[in-house]
């Protein structure tokens, strides 16, 4: 016959076999505690991956990147970008050819020409001046001539004509205003710098045999011929430059 145990034995035997299933129960507890993270880290980098690639497919559409607007406003802002930047190129330019012209202007002043020893040095300088101005003038010219391409290549992207003939109208307003004044000025500049080379060869043809007037500014030769030229080509100058100031 089976042994009977006593009620303090049944009572230990509970106790372990309770023990046992809740560690059992913590065992589970623990597996599924671990594989539930994996399964939702897994779960949220695909759908990180996933989001990811629709980000990329769709953000072009999404901006409207592609759009007829967004590539409009697009040209639109390179077009001011080009146009600004030639105008400040063109200011920086005229303004290192507005000081060289004022030396010109010096250097043929009766003031400078008095010492005749002097005089051959401010030839050579003046007529180099000149020189380097004249290619000035024309990189000025061929300045807008390059903007102008720039901006023909421009409007080509334009696929809305009305945007197009908008800008094209901005552009032609803003070339034929300053163009037409650089054209009239520059036209001048050259006819000036004709007579100041008649100038500068009167002093060099006359062996310094003129004289100087510091307090009118004025110079007299003492060959007669030589003393026409001169005051004819003086008078030109002034003329000219009082057409230039109008």
């Amino acid at each position: 016959m089976p042994v009977m145990k006593s009620t303090k034995d049944l009572l230990l035997l509970l106790l372990v076999l309770a023990g046992a299933a809740g560690a059992g129960f913590w065992v589970l507890q623990m597996d599924a505690g671990s594989i539930l993270p994996q399964q939702q880290t897994q779960a949220d980098q695909a759908t990180t991956a996933a989001g990811g690639a629709s980000d990329l497919a769709y953000r072009p559409n999404r901006e409207g990147v592609q759009s007829p607007e967004k590539k409009k406003e697009h040209i639109r802002n390179k077009f001011e970008s080009i146009v600004n930047g030639f105008l400040t190129d063109l200011e920086e330019k005229t303004l290192a050819y507005r000081e060289k012209r004022t030396v010109v202007r010096d250097m043929v002043k009766p003031s400078n020409m008095r010492q005749f020893e002097y005089v051959s040095e401010n030839n050579t300088f003046a007529r180099n001046l000149m020189a380097e101005m004249e290619t000035d003038m024309d990189q000025i010219i061929e300045r807008y001539e390059k903007t102008d391409q720039q901006i023909k290549t421009l409007f080509k992207m334009l696929e809305d004509d009305a945007a197009a003939a908008e800008l094209n109208a901005e552009w032609s307003k803003t070339k034929s205003e300053q163009l037409e004044k650089y054209m009239v000025f520059f036209g001048y500049e050259r006819q000036i710098f004709d007579e100041y080379r008649v100038i500068l060869n009167c002093f060099m043809q006359s062996n310094g045999k003129y004289s100087v007037d510091l307090d009118k500014g004025s110079v007299r030769f003492d060959d007669p011929a030589l003393n026409n030229v001169y005051m004819d080509a003086s008078a030109r100058v002034k003329a000219l430059n009082d057409r230039e100031t109008q």
